[in-house]
């Protein structure tokens, strides 16, 4: 037990910093599952506005997906991106709505299809890019997350490894 000024501090399973949801062994389920409720509970809202009848055109229920939906899934990527690749598909499912949604497709539309007509990569790869953008300018900035990525980028290289560094030489 932790006492903090002789109070007595109880134990969780996870704890939510900035946003994001930790457990102890950084699965991150909870907080994407959270995330998966929350997006999902925007896109049945934004579904509302793109009926077949009268809804928004294609590409103004993409830009309402990419501003009300995909930012909820998107939000301290650089976090949690480690996930496992079942999270993922959770995450993936959901744009996977979006986008059918967007076009007004028929549920058996190819996933490549979809994204092909949209312009819009998968959410995995969009949010490894999203956080090898992040890695990259926390190293050329010299910020102490910057720091903190260089000094363990040697010792475990796998909590980056989907993503692009730049070898160090290059880095100010």
């Amino acid at each position: 037990r932790l006492n903090i000024a002789g109070k007595a501090i109880p134990w969780q399973d996870t704890i939510k910093i900035l946003g994001v949801n930790f457990d102890q062994r950084l699965t991150f389920n909870d907080h994407v599952d959270e995330i998966v409720h929350r997006a999902e509970v925007s896109l049945t809202k934004l579904a509302k506005v793109t009926r077949r009848r009268f809804g928004l055109n294609t590409e103004v229920a993409l830009t309402a997906y990419k501003t009300l939906v995909r930012s909820i899934m998107q939000y301290g990527c650089p976090a949690w991106i480690g996930t496992s690749s079942g999270n993922l598909t959770q995450l993936e499912r959901v744009q996977n709505r979006a986008l059918r949604q967007a076009l007004r497709a028929p549920p058996d539309t190819p996933i490549v299809e979809l994204q092909a007509a949209t312009r819009v990569p998968s959410l995995t790869s969009f949010l490894t890019r999203l956080t090898g953008n992040f890695v990259e300018r926390a190293i050329a900035n010299d910020t102490a997350v910057g720091g903190f990525i260089r000094q363990h980028l040697s010792i475990d290289q796998r909590l980056y490894g989907r993503v692009y560094v730049p070898p160090l030489s290059k880095v100010k």
